[in-house]
């Protein structure tokens, strides 16, 4: 059995995982709102960590709470949210004896490129949303030598009710017939990872305390072209209506060797598959 505190369980990524854990587990969710799937306690990431009464010897935090590319949000409050939050969790699993401190960043902290991205490749993140991720796993690295930290870098998450996302808002368009915008040659090419897949990787690293900073993407490299084109196949609809542009794009695609090695794990849903089980 293990003590598992999670914030963002009422979002996409942190609202499957809640599922996942064994039923002997305790997990507790911390949010801006009540999961009733979980023990929850409200915090709304800018006041004190201390007022709210966490229960005693964590063995995990999971902290996948974040503002994700919003126009309702200025940038201090992405700062306040993504990293200044992130740091109070730090300091409190610090002087109180948490084990393990997983923080859910995004691959967008690369920025693009034509190669799949590793984990030792340099970062170049664009935009306030990877840029504020990116200040938080610096953050996290410098607890490294108090509390075991893993990074985790999230490639295109998809799943059944995700919404206001590249795959979700592709379902959507296709299946209204909506024009949909793409960049010269289609691109860019990306490796989707299904939710399902994401949280039994998860699930994984926190039983097996797993250390360090890691990539999870999907193993199907795809264009957005090559995107639309399965998502209209599975809702049986012949005609696509895509407008190329004369933009080039790079890609934004990981290398998922690390972890899939370390845990010797075998994706469980291909991406065809994922987006059928989600219409």
């Amino acid at each position: 059995m293990k003590k598992i505190v999670l914030t963002g369980g009422t979002g996409f990524i942190g609202g499957n995982l809640i599922n996942t854990f064994s039923m002997s587990d305790e997990v507790y969710n911390i949010g801006r709102s009540i999961d009733l799937n979980s023990n929850s306690f409200v915090w709304d990431f800018k006041s004190d960590i201390n007022e709210i009464k966490l229960p005693r010897s964590i063995d995990t935090v999971i902290h996948c709470a974040s503002i994700v590319n919003s126009s309702d949000y200025d940038n201090r409050e992405y700062i306040d949210i993504n990293v200044l939050a992130t740091l109070k969790l730090l300091e409190y699993c610090s002087k109180n004896d948490v084990k393990h401190f997983i923080f859910v960043s995004t691959g967008g902290v690369y920025g693009y490129g034509e190669e799949a991205f590793k984990e030792d490749d340099y970062c170049n993140p664009n935009g306030i949303y990877s840029i504020t991720k990116y200040f938080a796993e610096k953050l996290c690295m410098e607890y490294s030598d108090k509390i075991d930290i893993t990074i985790l870098r999230v490639f295109f998450p998809y799943g059944k009710g995700q919404r206001g996302r590249l795959i979700s808002n592709l379902v959507e368009k296709i299946k209204s017939g909506d024009e949909i915008i793409i960049n010269k040659d289609g691109k860019p090419y990306i490796n989707p990872i299904h939710i399902y897949d994401l949280c039994l990787i998860v699930k994984e690293i926190v039983e097996k305390r797993t250390v360090g900073t890691f990539n999870i993407c999907g193993n199907e490299i795809v264009s957005i072209e090559q995107l639309c084109y399965i998502i209209a196949n599975n809702n049986m609809i012949s005609k696509l209506n895509l407008n190329f542009t004369n933009n080039y794009s790079s890609s934004l695609i990981g290398n998922n060797n690390k972890i899939t090695n370390h845990l010797k794990y075998k994706y469980k849903i291909s991406l065809s598959e994922g987006i059928l089980l989600d219409q």
